[in-house]
């Protein structure tokens, strides 16, 4: 019986597939962040030479938007430029449940010269100000908090997406508690997983990672306004080091995203003088 290819999967998204027959269906989903351009399902048309319905979809960042009750998402440097000369100007509302405030974990953001983004704590830019980029040479890692339950980014640029790239995690967290720690290539273990106050929070790195810009544990306080007595930490894919385990990764620095130039790593792999060493490479 004639099949279908199975369907391209999209950058920045996935597709799952049902059956390549005839009648069978490819459903395609995009990562937080991004959103689908084009047919959510493919279906698996019958012909002398059997094809998909539609073309498949790509998943993109878009320019701005608007979220409500928000839980968990992400906004990201937006993929295609808005206007012919590359210049953007995006605004993205986002807008907790009432009674809940969010939190901004910023987890990559560099901007060009003349870029500009600000962070204001509710719907419109007349908000109190949590961020302005020409204000402040230093990136907020440990993050940003809302008085209330919406927050409002504006990016504006004129270099178009080449120059800028950001990666900003929203959650939306309940007062009185603090929010759900996030570690990117890494895990943690908590004492209460509401986050009340007194609860301790214990990071560790994926392997090939090592914990840097943070303590390995944080402990939420303060009774009448609950917050992280430390940042969260990051993990980093590390440049060099001595490894000396059974089994282990070594990936190329700041893993998953492209490395610097100039870089100079150096591994060095110890084991037992009557054993060896087998490499698994993937490029």
């Amino acid at each position: 019986m004639l099949s279908c290819n199975f369907p391209r999967r999209p950058d920045s998204g996935d597709v799952t597939v049902m059956d390549l027959h005839s009648g069978g269906v490819a459903h395609f989903h995009c990562h937080l962040g991004y959103e689908l351009q084009g047919a959510k399902t493919l279906t698996c048309i019958n012909a002398s030479k059997p094809h998909w319905s539609s073309p498949e979809p790509v998943c993109s960042a878009p320019c701005g938007g608007a979220v409500h009750n928000a839980t968990i998402g992400r906004v990201l440097s937006p993929s295609h430029p808005a206007n012919a000369n590359g210049s953007q100007f995006c605004v993205w509302t986002i807008e907790a449940p009432e009674g809940q405030k969010l939190h901004l974990h910023f987890e990559r953001l560099s901007l060009h010269d003349k870029d500009r983004m600000t962070v204001y704590s509710g719907r419109t830019n007349a908000s109190a100000l949590l961020y302005d980029s020409l204000r402040t040479e230093s990136v907020p890692f440990e993050g940003l908090l809302s008085h209330a339950n919406s927050i409002r980014i504006e990016f504006t640029s004129h270099q178009g997406p080449a120059a800028t790239a950001f990666n900003i995690r929203f959650e939306a967290f309940e007062k009185g508690h603090c929010y759900e720690p996030y570690l990117q290539n890494g895990n943690f273990t908590t004492s209460d997983p509401t986050y009340n106050i007194g609860t301790v929070v214990e990071f560790s790195c994926d392997p090939g990672h090592s914990l840097e810009q943070g303590p390995a544990i944080i402990e939420c306080i303060n009774v009448r306004d609950p917050y992280w007595n430390d940042t969260e930490p990051l993990c980093r894919a590390m440049c060099g080091g001595e490894l000396s385990a059974m089994a282990g990764v070594v990936l190329s620095p700041n893993w998953p995203e492209p490395y610097a130039e100039g870089e100079d790593c150096v591994w060095k792999i110890h084991v037992g003088e009557e054993k060896r060493v087998f490499l698994d490479i993937q490029l």
